[in-house]
């Protein structure tokens, strides 16, 4: 399905949800009025009954547009409505801070998205205070254009998410909006995403630089996992030797057993503080294959010592 097609339904459904409210506002307004009001404010009840008119007609046209789309499309626009209004909501509740009066947290629709912070003065904090506390409204606008790919590529979302950097707008061509705060506000930065669920990249000035930014992380993500998974294997190493092995100590003559030159040998005493004898954990938590390398070959020694003692006894 084209996201052309997405947006326009997402448009229009929208369109009727506003026209809904703004038709039961006009109407609950004009009855309030109408009860209330005595017959020489005619003139005002009877501009309110034409406002309501108005908004009843604005309502039934925008309810005769989305007539024109297919059920499934209409069904799957209120579901990204649904959808971007929950991750907006929760990226303002999260962001936004309280404040000492009343705060709130609101999610709006307009032709551009973004996300600020509106602040009043509240209450007095006591009788004999003349300091008011802030009230505070945490606003994140959604942009119908930006909606479908924020649904559609969850996966990216969320690993932006997880960088706490959670995206209120998402386009085609890789711009992105997302929501940061700043002391209590929240403010939207736009820019360019480049991604997937394991890296992503943030960059306020271009697709190019935020590609780049994606390749420097993802390189330094596959050498830690190497790292973690090289560290993983030395302790399961230094576990077993330890255990078959105890406190057993590698020799000089050991390391030239294994064809090691002194100049390599004292240059490795030197990087890691090592005397003429080190025990085999010594060596293998340096994490030089050569050092490990002999530590498994002492290793083996002892255990094939053992076996053929075993085996004599």
């Amino acid at each position: 399905m084209k996201h052309e097609d997405k947006v326009s339904a997402i448009k229009k459904t929208i369109k009727v949800s506003l026209a809904q409210k703004a038709f039961d506002k006009a109407l609950s307004e004009t009855i309030a009025v109408i009860n209330g009001s005595p017959s020489s404010e005619s003139e005002y009840v009877a501009s309110c009954a034409i406002k309501a008119h108005a908004a009843k007609n604005n309502y039934w046209e925008a309810k005769r547009a989305i007539k024109n789309i297919a059920p499934e499309l209409r069904a799957q626009a209120t579901e990204y409505i649904k959808k971007a209004e929950e991750l907006a909501l929760s990226a303002a509740r999260c962001f936004g801070k309280e404040y000492s009066g009343t705060t709130k947290h609101l999610v709006i629709w307009g032709d551009q998205a973004e996300a600020y912070t509106n602040t009043s003065m509240g209450v007095r904090y006591s009788r004999r205070c003349t300091y008011k506390r802030t009230n505070a409204t945490h606003i994140v606008q959604l942009d119908p254009e930006g909606v479908p790919l924020l649904i559609d590529r969850q996966t990216l979302v969320n690993r932006s998410n997880a960088d706490g950097l959670p995206l209120i707008a998402l386009y085609p061509d890789n711009r992105a909006v997302w929501l940061v705060s700043q002391n209590k506000r929240i403010v939207s930065e736009s820019g360019w995403i480049y991604g997937d669920d394991k890296v992503c990249y943030h960059s306020t000035k271009s697709l190019e630089d935020a590609k780049r930014g994606y390749d420097r992380k993802l390189k330094i993500l596959k050498q830690e996992e190497i790292a973690a998974k090289n560290a993983a294997k030395i302790e399961r190493r230094a576990r077993l030797i330890v255990r078959l092995c105890g406190n057993a100590l590698a020799t000089i003559a050991d390391a030239k057993a294994m064809g090691y030159c002194m100049a390599g040998i004292r240059a490795f005493q030197e990087r890691h503080g090592i005397g003429d004898t080190a025990t085999l954990l010594q060596l293998i938590k340096t994490g030089e294959s050569a050092a490990v390398a002999l530590a498994l070959s002492v290793a083996r020694k002892i255990a094939l010592k053992k076996e053929i003692k075993t085996q004599t006894a």
